[in-house]
């Protein structure tokens, strides 16, 4: 689906264009750990180690997924600011991003990716193999999060990861029509 981004390189991309800091200058990768301990919820040393060449201390791939498509949202926003309905800040601050739950995500998009309703043979299936498609989690994992297990409660990244995929997903099902308007 989409493929993960690194720490690295999305402050690569967008510490320059938020911060107006390059990568050679001073305080670039304080400022860098501190976007994403903001954006990921995570302690700013924790950030700092993702920084590191040490592969021990790589983030997860929910975390990696998660910063690419918070990339395409905000270039998306950076291309057309305001025009279209994200909430407010978003390219600026991780605060106004909300969060989808997963079961919310699927009761969403399983109808209209498969031809399964909700409480159809199949439909829990087809939910759980979505999510961890979604997430790199593996099925048992994301069928606890469906049944909202207090042992294996959900990563709030992963609501938010699934409320920018959500968004992602509306504007490509609304784009080609809007061409096509266009074009006609």
């Amino acid at each position: 689906m989409y493929e993960p981004l690194e720490p690295e390189e999305f402050c690569a991309y967008w510490i320059p264009r938020l911060k107006n800091l390059e990568p050679d200058e001073r305080n670039y990768r304080k400022i860098c750990a501190s976007l994403l301990s903001e954006l990921t919820e995570n302690t700013i040393k924790t950030c700092n180690n993702w920084l590191t060449p040490d592969p021990k201390l790589r983030c997860s791939l929910l975390i990696r997924k998660y910063l690419r498509v918070l990339d395409l949202l905000w270039q998306l926003e950076s291309i057309v600011p305001h025009s279209l309905d994200f909430p407010e800040k978003t390219l600026h601050s991780n605060k106004s991003i909300l969060s989808k739950e997963p079961d919310e995500f699927c009761s969403y998009w399983i109808p209209l990716l498969t031809p399964l309703q909700i409480n159809e043979y199949g439909y829990r299936k087809a939910s759980c193999s979505l999510l961890s498609e979604l997430s790199g989690k593996n099925k048992k994992t994301c069928n606890n999060w469906l049944n909202k297990s207090k042992k294996h409660p959900i990563p709030n990244i992963l609501k938010k990861y699934l409320y920018i995929i959500h968004l992602l997903w509306q504007i490509e099902l609304i784009l080609p029509f809007s061409i096509d308007n266009y074009l006609k």
